[in-house]
């Protein structure tokens, strides 16, 4: 879950069991984040665009339980 969706600069993903990685891709498919060494103590990811320009990013969150993908909104 990513949340605040649509966000400003900043949004967060909950982390849950067996999250092993996240990459953002822009609409082009280029990865403008990654992350592999997801903290499994922790209760969420803190993930900042603030230099990316507003448009729609696809997070593919790589778990246990096979790749997710979810659409955030940057305004």
């Amino acid at each position: 879950r990513a949340y605040p969706n649509p966000f400003s600069n900043q949004f967060s993903l909950k982390i849950t069991d067996g999250m092993k990685s996240v990459r953002i891709y822009d609409l082009s498919g280029k990865v403008v984040y990654e992350n592999t060494a997801i903290d499994p103590r922790s209760s969420q990811l803190d993930i900042s665009l603030g230099s990316r320009p507003a448009g729609i990013y696809q997070v593919l969150i790589d778990t246990d339980r096979g790749p997710r993908m979810v659409r955030v909104l940057k305004q």
